[in-house]
């Protein structure tokens, strides 16, 4: 087993031989009560990070797994036995959210390599994430995809039907590139770009509760348009930045909100930003038609 991403080696493919015990960050995807041979009552766990996916078991602790929620991250103690051949896991516990907007690389680690459609797309979101320089926004980011079902969803949806990166996988692709397109433009400071790049990975996140990744619409997306859903998704991590960095709060919901050119509503564009946004959306969609 090896990591598929490079910019974050998992624990799960860094156990072997020569190194045998870790503590990280896993993606708890289920556990299942058993007792072994010996009368010896044990759980059985389904971990994933962002380089492999195994089972581990959990001896001599009771949790109350019924506090800890399918699909979230957990922080464990791992230990390979060689002898056996399988992984012991102790000390189990759910990451706090509080402690992911502190150090977001603990959830990041975490991704599920089995909710990755394109590992060399999901490098380049991840590398976006690390170059970014303030820890408010990447906090932000964070907060608005620890909603796992939104993460799971934006990693799999297209982002259209018909008209460009009309694929699994294709919604996260036009968001980073959409980013790195933007984040290439001559901005005036790094908080700009980093504005831009938050503005950029979020701005069509709406599609996440609106397409599915088998290409259709779902009831919601039926209804409601993906821009209305792009703001409630983000809605409690907005109130969270309105506390943290009430500008770059303000500055997101403007850049996602303004008109475009032609457009007939909307506020003017107040900041470059937000023509820069609409740029690099552009030159990203028409890249797709081209290729």
């Amino acid at each position: 087993m090896h990591s598929l991403i490079p910019i974050f080696p998992g624990c799960l493919s860094g156990l072997n031989q020569n190194n045998q015990h870790f503590h990280g960050s896993f993606r708890l995807l289920g556990c299942v009560a058993r007792v072994s041979r010996s009368g010896e009552p044990y759980w059985s766990i389904k971990v994933a990070d962002i380089s492999g996916m195994r089972e581990v078991l959990l001896f001599d602790e009771t949790p109350r797994w019924d506090t800890f929620a399918v699909n979230g991250v957990i922080m464990m103690e791992l230990s390979l036995r060689p002898q056996v051949g399988f992984i012991v896991a102790k000390n189990p516990e759910q990451l706090a959210l509080r402690d992911a907007l502190m150090e977001p690389a603990l959830f990041w680690k975490a991704l599920p390599v089995s909710w990755i459609v394109a590992e060399w797309v999901v490098e380049r979101f991840l590398q976006l994430l690390m170059s970014m320089q303030s820890a408010v926004l990447l906090a932000f980011i964070t907060k608005v995809f620890w909603q796992s079902d939104v993460l799971q969803a934006f990693l799999a949806a297209p982002a259209s039907l018909n008209y460009h990166h009309n694929y699994k996988g294709g919604l996260l692709e036009h968001s980073v590139e959409t980013a790195e397109i933007a984040a290439s433009l001559p901005l005036r400071t790094q908080y700009d770009r980093d504005v831009l790049i938050t503005a950029a990975i979020l701005h069509d996140i709406g599609k996440a509760k609106t397409l599915t990744q088998t290409m259709r619409r779902t009831s919601l997306g039926k209804l409601v348009d993906h821009d209305e859903m792009t703001l409630e998704i983000c809605a409690a991590a907005l109130r969270w930045l309105d506390a943290e960095d009430p500008s770059a709060a303000i500055l997101l919901r403007h850049i996602w909100t303004c008109s475009s050119p032609g457009a007939r509503y909307g506020y003017k564009a107040e900041t470059y930003l937000a023509p820069a946004l609409q740029l690099a959306d552009q030159m990203s969609s028409q890249l797709a038609k081209q290729a």
